[in-house]
């Protein structure tokens, strides 16, 4: 037998795909689906029966003729014209299905392979098969790939020069893992049959798994089913999940996802209609900073509309589509047709565009289905694990008592405040205050209220209720703060421009220097809000409130604003 030795790279199929419905023969049903593609050539291969004792097995050998795309290029400058025939490619797709478990697997050799089974296979299926492994905090990894849901960085790379311990990573709260190269020592290896000699001084191999499981140890053919043996041993291990958060796709979840979207618009559709106990839900990019520091926007697509501010609130949003579409009294299909086809886009005072996408991907959603949660964020649907909100609540917990508010009792109790608005003037005639709400510079509040003392100075954002209005409140906290840093560094050029706005509307009797000397003192940005439900305390009990956006988003003002070295973040919540 041939000593050639090659890696490989194992997929694992998703039968739950609707093609698999009422087949049972799900590797011959597989394969059909392979060979429907009539860009190439197929040829069955039989694979011996004394190679595999626990699978099925299948073989493909797919050919591909494609044309020379650089002969006929060169050919306008060449005297000597080229003529070259087509170039062929050969690959083989191996199928093969576990005997007990009937999980099916496929290795692709060759360059079509991936490419001809890419519709069928499961999403993630290495990370999973490496979360039965070894415990999250004991991996040792060389290189790591990642997407963030909290913070302002949507994602990130990191190869590192030594191996490097996964456990800090972990408390970087809404991280996923997409790829990630280990380091596996030979008490796992054994159980996919990566022996070491005795006089072996290394005895670990790396591992690189994604939407695929490879080992990086070269191995003959005849051990490819050890391999596969290892999957399965994994699959019967205890899980340390190192993704609490798993994004629906298209190709395996399209059921699922239109019955979340059919959920959220038929809330949004309530809101329209502005129905008693409607939820709230706020409007922004992922941009948010751009986003909030536009001057004005437009809509496009199946309704065309512009204004000439931010759109912050979905209740602004559905009054202009109701000014340009009267006595409109849409169905939730109608409704969310508007979201998923119309662009939102925003720009600056001189026209140049900021932002612009689907208003679908400015919405962020919570909707449970069967005791389970899930999330839109930029257009996308998650479905939150357990562990997940179990992570969220107790983060909080251990977070929230280091942002403590120090501004002593200078807010006031809400009482019979019926708003924001009226809360906030309560404190008009406070000392050492100043209330801004609700005026802005360039659209934008540089806080609602606030107020100093000898050394502090503290800025009040405003929020009643803890729900999905949280998200907006978040990120003007953040962006108040950037434009703080840097009118710091730029000769307070914006807080000049503030003080200008507070004189036309008489809402201070300070000197410009007075105005501009306060941000010198001890600058804190207070996020502050009143829960409606009451008798609740989010620092002490998270687990007792709902929404899981809003506990999300503080966590994100809590991420982002520890990018700033001038600035502190305070979190309060307001008494009845």
């Amino acid at each position: 037998m041939s000593e050639d030795k090659r890696q490989i790279s194992i997929y694992k199929i998703n039968t739950s795909d609707e093609i698999f419905n009422n087949s049972t023969d799900k590797l011959s049903t597989l394969f059909t689906a392979i060979k429907a593609n009539s860009k190439y050539y197929y040829e069955d291969c039989s694979v011996g029966e004394n190679n595999f004792t626990n699978y099925i097995t299948k073989a493909l050998l797919v050919t591909s003729y494609m044309p020379n795309k650089w002969a006929p290029f060169l050919n306008e400058i060449l005297t000597t014209q080229i003529d070259l025939p087509k170039i062929r490619t050969h690959s083989i797709i191996l199928g093969l299905e576990h005997k007990t478990s009937h999980n099916i697997y496929v290795i692709p050799f060759g360059p079509l392979g991936y490419h001809l089974i890419s519709n069928y296979i499961e999403d993630n299926f290495g990370i999973d098969v490496l979360s039965h492994l070894q415990k999250p905090q004991d991996l040792s990894c060389k290189t790591t790939k990642s997407q963030s849901l909290v913070g302002a960085k949507q994602g990130e790379t990191s190869v590192y020069r030594d191996f490097h311990t996964l456990e800090e990573m972990l408390d970087d709260f809404g991280k996923i893992f997409q790829e990630l190269m280990v380091s596996l020592d030979e008490t796992v290896l054994s159980h996919f049959g990566i022996l070491f000699n005795e006089n072996a001084k290394k005895r670990i191999k790396h591992c690189l798994v994604k939407d695929s499981f490879k080992i990086n140890s070269a191995i003959q053919a005849k051990d490819i089913e050890s391999v596969l043996d290892g999957c399965e041993w994994a699959d019967t291990q205890p899980k340390f999940p190192l993704n609490a958060v798993k994004a629906l796709n298209r190709k395996h979840d399209q059921a699922l996802i239109d019955k979340l979207n059919c959920q959220c618009y038929n809330s949004l559709l309530k809101l329209f209609n502005k129905e008693p106990n409607a939820y709230k839900c706020d409007l922004c990019h992922k941009e948010y900073d751009q986003y909030f520091m536009s001057h004005h926007f437009q809509i496009t697509g199946e309704v065309n509309l512009q204004g000439e501010e931010i759109l912050i609130r979905m209740e602004d949003l559905f009054d202009k589509l109701k000014e340009v579409k009267a006595n409109w009294h849409p169905t939730a299909k109608e409704l969310g047709s508007i979201i998923e086809h119309s662009k939102l886009s925003t720009f600056d005072e001189e026209g140049k565009r900021l932002t612009s996408d689907f208003i679908k991907k400015h919405i962020f959603d919570e909707q449970p289905i069967n005791e389970q949660k899930f999330f839109l964020l930029n257009g996308t649907w998650y479905r939150l694990e357990k562990s997940f909100l179990e992570d969220l609540d107790q983060k909080l917990k251990t977070s929230l008592p280091k942002y403590n508010n120090t501004d002593g009792s200078f807010l006031h109790d809400w009482k019979q405040a019926k708003d924001e608005s009226s809360f906030i003037q309560t404190h008009a005639d406070s000392n050492n205050t100043i209330v801004l709400h609700p005026h802005s510079v360039k659209n934008i509040e540089l806080c609602d209220m606030m107020h100093w003392d000898d050394k502090d100075l503290y800025l009040y954002f405003i929020k009643q209720g803890f729900g999905n209005e949280i998200r907006s409140l978040a990120s003007q906290v953040y962006i108040s703060a950037k434009l703080i840093v840097n009118a710091q560094k730029n000769n307070s050029q914006y807080l000049s421009e503030v003080y200008k706005m507070l004189i036309d509307n008489n809402l201070t009797s300070l000197s410009e220097k007075a105005f501009l000397d306060l941000f010198t003192k001890n600058i804190n940005l207070v996020f502050a809000f009143y829960d409606k439900t009451g008798g609740r305390i989010l620092a002490k009990e998270p687990n007792r409130f709902r929404s899981n956006i809003a506990k999300y988003s503080t966590l994100n003002i809590i991420k982002d604003m520890k990018n700033f070295d001038s600035v502190s973040l305070k979190i309060a919540q307001i008494h009845a």
